[in-house]
């Protein structure tokens, strides 16, 4: 698959949910785990100190945090994309998916991953510029150009600023990647393989049929 853009506005993406393709890691039960860094803070009996989007988490956060992944997290700083459940070490690429909507600390930054200026990947997910080892996971389904979406815990995506989905990306990754996305006079044309859409870049107007 193939995604382009004009420079009139962004087209959609697919991104890819799994732990395999955005290096994230599982135990031996086939559970996902807590994103670790080298850069992590020595586990000892002290206190843990957890950083989570910039805002080191509170006893209640940091329980809450403990349940969800089902481990003792390490003491480390780490970001949280509460929309979709991406997690990851701070500058670091995705390493694991916790449940969406955990109350942990401060919203999402655009830094979250090392970049947050665009110059980085251009290629921005929930507000997140994404790592260029999560761009480089995506380019499975096909060319990744920069631009602005949303993505939530079920794989829905869309173009940022608007909230019609145009796709979503388990259907994609169960397709293969086979599909289509180009620009034509009348705007963009895409299919996942299992549903299309167009997007209007003049009047931001969508439309999605199939799955």
């Amino acid at each position: 698959m193939r995604f382009h853009r004009s420079r009139a506005a962004p087209t959609a993406v697919f991104l890819v949910v799994s732990l395999a393709s955005c290096g994230g890691s599982a135990n031996s039960a086939g559970e996902v785990g807590a994103p670790t860094s080298s850069k992590s803070m020595p586990n000892t009996s002290e206190a843990r100190r957890v950083i989570v989007n910039g805002q080191e988490l509170d006893a209640g956060a940091l329980a809450e945090l403990d349940r969800a992944a089902r481990t003792r997290v390490p003491a480390g700083d780490y970001w949280y994309d509460a929309r979709c459940g991406a997690c990851g070490a701070k500058g670091g690429p995705t390493a694991a998916f916790l449940p969406a909507g955990l109350t942990l600390a401060a919203p999402l930054r655009a830094d979250a991953s090392g970049g947050g200026s665009g110059r980085t990947t251009g290629v921005f997910v929930n507000g997140r510029e994404l790592h260029p080892s999560d761009v480089q996971a995506l380019a499975r389904l096909g060319e990744i150009l920069p631009a602005r979406y949303w993505l939530d815990a079920n794989g829905n995506w869309g173009v940022e600023g608007t909230e019609w989905p145009l796709g979503n990306l388990q259907q994609a990754a169960s397709s293969g990647g086979s599909g289509y996305n180009r620009s034509t006079p009348g705007g963009h044309l895409m299919s996942d393989g299992s549903s299309a859409g167009w997007f209007d870049p003049q009047t931001g107007a969508s439309v999605l049929v199939g799955g």
